[in-house]
C-alpha cells in the first residue's frame, strides 16, 4: 500500500501472551537492509511495547510516516515463562 491521505500506510503490531508476561520489553525495529537480523545490523528501534491490557495483549502502531523495508519484533525482556504470539498488521 502506498502512503495515501485517505489510506494511510501503516503496521500494527499486537503481541499476546498466553498468561502475565511479568516486566517485559518487546522492541520494534526497522532497516532499509536486512543485515544483522534483528540487531544490531542495519536495524534501529522504532518504537517498545511495554505494557498490556487485562487480556495481556500490548500494540504498537507505526506511524504512516516511517516505512522501514524490514521490520523485527525483538524480546529483550521477559521476565516469566509463556508463550508469545506477534501479528503484524498492514
Amino acid at each position: 500500500r502506498l502512503p495515501n491521505v485517505s489510506y494511510p500506510w501503516g503496521l500494527s503490531f499486537e503481541v499476546a501472551f498466553s498468561g502475565a508476561p511479568g516486566a517485559f520489553e518487546i522492541d520494534i525495529l526497522g532497516a532499509n537492509n536486512d543485515t544483522g537480523n534483528p540487531g544490531p545490523g542495519y536495524y534501529v528501534q522504532l518504537g517498545t511495547i511495554i505494557t498490556v491490557n487485562a487480556s495481556n495483549v500490548g500494540r504498537w502502531y507505526m506511524a504512516s510516516n516511517m516505512c522501514p523495508k524490514f521490520v523485527a519484533a525483538y524480546v529483550k525482556i521477559l521476565t516469566n515463562s509463556v508463550l508469545v504470539t506477534m501479528t503484524v498488521t498492514r
